[in-house]
């Protein structure tokens, strides 16, 4: 919870709302996928047993109200989450509400007894960086022209003691500066 938003479980009827969000900050432009096969990408990717989402409400919407200001993505295998999107509206971004999202999945993670977390970022998004760092992730290696648009990836990740859900701490790998 934050004041701007608070985390839940995605359910089904937030699908076609965080559709609609991950179709216009990701996938807009002429080589980007169209809105109906965003949506139902992500609805039978959620209906599988291994993908888990969190949204993140607006602050203050009621019930039935489906304003929603950001979503994560993950997948779960074994004893690893692989976080596959994070987003939040551009109008709510630097409000908490990514940390939040983050947050919500460590809990998880914890209470699944995860061993370790991995996600990609863009080089490019050092906000994004600064938060998975301050949360525990290392970077591990760089991963070139990544992205569709050819920018590269940070691959990070997180390790949890299983037993305690503490943070083991690792220094970076690659250097990022």
């Amino acid at each position: 919870m934050t004041d701007a938003a608070r985390i839940e479980r995605m359910l089904d009827a937030d699908v076609d709302e965080v559709g609609a969000m991950e179709h216009a900050i990701f996938h807009q432009g002429a080589d980007g996928a169209p809105l109906a096969i965003v949506t139902s990408r992500l609805r039978s990717d959620l209906a599988g047993p291994l993908m888990r989402g969190w949204v993140a409400r607006a602050a203050g919407a009621g019930a039935g109200t489906r304003r929603l200001v950001g979503y994560l993505v993950a997948l779960h295998a074994a004893d690893e989450v692989h976080v596959l999107n994070v987003a939040t509206l551009p109008e709510q971004r630097r409000a908490g509400i990514g940390g939040a999202l983050v947050e919500g999945v460590l809990g998880y993670a914890r209470d699944q007894r995860v061993r370790l977390l991995v996600l990609e970022v863009r080089t490019g998004n050092r906000d994004a960086i600064r938060l998975y760092r301050r949360v525990g992730f290392a970077a591990i290696t760089v991963r070139r022209k990544y992205y569709a648009s050819g920018e590269d990836a940070v691959e990070m990740h997180l390790e949890l003691d299983p037993a305690t859900g503490a943070v083991v701490a690792h220094a970076d790998e690659v250097a990022l500066d």
